[in-house]
C-alpha cells in the first residue's frame, strides 16, 4: 500500500492508484489488533512519504549542502513522523471494530480522521493524487480536499470489503 500510494501522486502521476492503493493495509490488517493494526500502519505510511518525498534529499544535499547520510536520516524522520497518519488511522479503525464498531464505516472514519489529526511538516492529503481527474475532483467546491481524501477512502474501504469478503469465500 505504501508503494502503491506515493506512486498515485504527482512526480510519479499514476494517479488511478489513490482509488485502491490501500486495499492491500486494508485487507492485511482486518482482525489486527489495534497495536498490530498499528504498526502495519505506520509501516504503509512510513514508505508512502520516504517514496513521495525522496525529493529532500537531493534538495537538502544540494541547497543545504548537507552530506548524503544527513540527509537520508532526515527523510527517514519525516517519512516516519507523517506515516503517523496512517497508523493512527488503521490503529483508530482496529480498536474501534474491537470495541463492536462495524469494520466498513469505522475503517472510513478512522482514516480520514487519521489524515485530518495529524500534523505534518509538508502536509498532503490523498485527494491531492487525483488532481488530474477533473470530473472526479469538483467535490472540492464542496469541502475542499478532505472531501476528495473522503471519496477516495470510501472507495478504498469498499473494494476492501469486497476482497476480503471473496477472500473469505
Amino acid at each position: 500500500s505504501g508503494v502503491l500510494i506515493f506512486l498515485a501522486f504527482p512526480g510519479w502521476n499514476l494517479h488511478p492508484l489513490a482509488w485502491f492503493g490501500l486495499v492491500p493495509l486494508l485487507v492485511a490488517t482486518q482482525g489486527a489488533t489495534p497495536r498490530r493494526g498499528f504498526w502495519l500502519g505506520l509501516l504503509a505510511g512510513t514508505v508512502t512519504n520516504a517514496g513521495g518525498f525522496h525529493w529532500m534529499t537531493v534538495m537538502l544535499q544540494e541547497f543545504g549542502h548537507l552530506p548524503a547520510p544527513v540527509t537520508w536520516a532526515i527523510l527517514g524522520l519525516q517519512a516516519v513522523t507523517q506515516g503517523l497518519a496512517m497508523a493512527v488511522g488503521i490503529g483508530l479503525w482496529r480498536w474501534l471494530v474491537a470495541r463492536g464498531a462495524p469494520s466498513a464505516p469505522s475503517a472510513f472514519l478512522a482514516l480520514w480522521a487519521g489524515e485530518a489529526a495529524v500534523p505534518m511538516i509538508f502536509p498532503w492529503f490523498l485527494g491531492n493524487a487525483i488532481s488530474p481527474e477533473l470530473p472526479m475532483i469538483q467535490i472540492a467546491e464542496l469541502g475542499g480536499v478532505a472531501l476528495v481524501s473522503a471519496l477516495l477512502y470510501a472507495a478504498n474501504v469498499a473494494l476492501a470489503e469486497l476482497v476480503a469478503g471473496v477472500w473469505r469465500g
